[in-house]
């Protein structure tokens, strides 16, 4: 099971893990950073989604191959910003520069209904339990 993230404040705190890991992240997409002369195509910035309610000043920056980006932008997601996302990240360590990133494998929109579902069922209970089992 993937670790689920939705204060994205958390992700630079899972990145002082030295092991990879993959995370579903919900957040909110700020905008797109073209990269030039890099091993991946763009870097998309997002935010915490204020039902959550968290920091909704902190910034997140994502990685993302050009592939990603064609299905987010191009073909099928079609992102605008301000779109709530569900996003799989992975945290790759570099061994030759010491330097641990987040890359975008995969981003699917959300929908208003769903974010209040999650809202609403992660202060349950067994939604506290959940949170919490995710994160080991």
């Amino acid at each position: 099971m993937s670790r689920l993230v939705i204060d994205i404040s958390e992700l630079d705190v899972i990145r002082g893990n030295t092991a990879p890991i993959r995370c579903r992240v919900i957040a909110q997409y700020i905008d797109i950073e073209l990269i030039n002369n890099s091993d991946y195509f763009a870097k998309m910035i997002i935010k915490n989604i204020a039902d959550f309610e968290k920091d909704n000043d902190v910034r997140h920056a994502i990685f993302m191959g050009e592939d990603v980006y064609s299905v987010a932008f191009l073909k099928d997601e079609k992102l605008q910003k301000g779109d709530a996302l569900d996003l799989y990240i992975a945290l790759w360590n570099n061994d030759i520069t010491d330097a641990s990133f987040w890359e975008l494998l995969d981003v699917h929109k959300t929908t208003v209904n769903e974010i209040h579902a999650l809202r609403d069922f992660i202060r349950t209970p067994e939604g506290i339990n959940f949170l919490q089992l995710s994160a080991v």
